[in-house]
C-alpha cells in the first residue's frame, strides 16, 4: 500500500510505525526481560499543515494491524471529533483500501454508528452502545469520547488512543483518561528481529495532534518534546506548517491568509525559516506490518 503525503506527515506516520518504545530490563529478584509500554507522539501545526488526516491514517493503519482493538478517538467535544473524523474519513480511509458496508456494498470494511453485522467478527471487548462506536471487519472499533460528554469513557479500556486538538484540553483530562490505556496485554507482539515479547509498536500508542495551544492550560503539550530529549525511543515529538503542505492547498491560500493576517500569519502558522526540502513523495520503508512507509 502507498500513501502520498507531506514530508511532515511521512516522518510522523515513520517515527509511529518504526518506533522501539519497548525495551528489556532487570528488575530487582528478576530475570531480564522485556519492559512493555506504549509509544507517545505529538503532531503539532496550524491549520493546513494536514494533521487531521495524518491523524485518520493513523485510525486506519490501528484498525487494520490490531484486530479486535479498542482505538478511542478523543477531543474537547463529541461534535469537534465526529466532525474532524466524518469530514475527512471516507477519502482517506479509500486510500488504506477501506470501504463503508452497505447492502449495496456488502464487502465493505467498516460501519458507523451501529451494531455491525453478522460477519463482522467480535472485538476482545464488545461496546454495549454503538451510538459512538465505528466498527471494522477483523473486529477493531473506534471509540469516540469526549471531555463535554463523559458517559463516553464508562468502562473504557483502550489499546490506542488518538487526541484531537490536545492543546484546547487540560492535562487534568488527559491524566483522567490515559490510565485507560491498559487493555490486552501480550495480545499483540512485535514481530521484528530481535523483538522477542515485546509489545506490537502501535499497541497502547498516545498520539496527540494539535495546533498551538492558545491559554496556558494546553502547554502541558510540550512535554512530550522534553520526555523527547530524554527518551528518544519512547517519546516524538514533531512541528509542522502550512507550507509543509503546500502541495495538497489551493494555490492561494497561503498568499491569502498571508494579506488578511499580515504580521502574525508566521506566528499563527509556525513558519520559520529553513533549509529542508519542501518536496512531496511517496514514502515507504519496508515495515514488517503490510505497511511500507517511505
Amino acid at each position: 500500500m502507498q500513501l502520498e503525503r507531506n514530508p511532515k506527515q511521512a516522518e510522523f506516520l515513520n517515527a509511529l510505525l518504526n518506533n522501539k518504545a519497548d525495551f528489556n530490563e532487570k528488575r530487582p529478584g528478576k530475570k531480564k526481560g522485556p519492559y512493555q509500554r506504549g509509544f507517545t507522539a505529538t503532531f503539532q501545526g496550524p491549520r493546513g499543515n494536514g494533521k487531521s488526516v495524518t491523524l485518520i491514517d493513523c485510525f486506519a493503519i490501528c484498525a487494520k494491524q490490531l484486530p479486535g482493538a479498542c482505538i478511542a478517538i478523543a477531543g474537547k467535544t463529541y461534535l469537534q471529533v465526529q466532525n474532524i473524523i466524518l469530514q475527512q474519513m471516507e477519502f482517506v480511509f479509500r486510500q488504506h483500501g477501506l470501504t463503508e458496508y452497505s447492502k449495496e456494498n456488502p464487502r465493505g470494511q467498516y460501519v458507523l454508528f451501529t451494531k455491525p453485522p453478522a460477519h463482522f467478527k467480535k472485538p476482545w471487548n464488545s461496546p454495549k452502545d454503538f451510538s459512538n462506536i465505528i466498527s471494522f471487519v477483523n473486529g477493531a472499533y473506534g471509540q469516540i469520547v469526549s471531555a463535554d460528554r463523559p458517559v463516553t469513557m464508562r468502562g473504557a479500556n483502550w489499546d490506542v488512543r488518538l487526541l484531537d486538538e490536545s492543546g484546547s484540553v487540560s492535562e487534568d483530562f488527559v491524566n483522567t483518561t490515559d490510565p485507560s490505556l491498559r487493555a490486552n496485554k501480550f495480545r499483540y507482539s512485535d514481530k521484528r528481529k530481535g523483538r522477542t515479547n515485546m509489545n506490537h509498536p502501535l499497541h497502547w500508542a498516545a498520539l496527540d495532534f494539535t495546533s498551538m495551544p492558545r491559554k496556558p492550560s494546553g502547554q502541558w503539550i510540550f512535554r512530550t518534546e522534553e520526555n523527547m530529549k530524554k527518551d528518544p525511543a519512547g517519546f516524538f515529538f514533531l512541528v509542522g506548517t502550512a507550507k509543509d503542505n503546500e502541495h495538497f492547498l489551493p494555490g492561494s491560500f497561503l498568499d491569502n491568509l498571508k494579506s488578511i493576517l499580515n504580521y502574525i500569519f508566521h506566528s499563527i502558522f509556525n513558519l520559520i525559516s529553513n533549509s529542508e526540502s519542501e518536496n512531496f513523495y511517496y514514502f515507504y520503508k519496508n515495515f514488517p506490518f503490510g505497511y511500507q512507509l517511505s
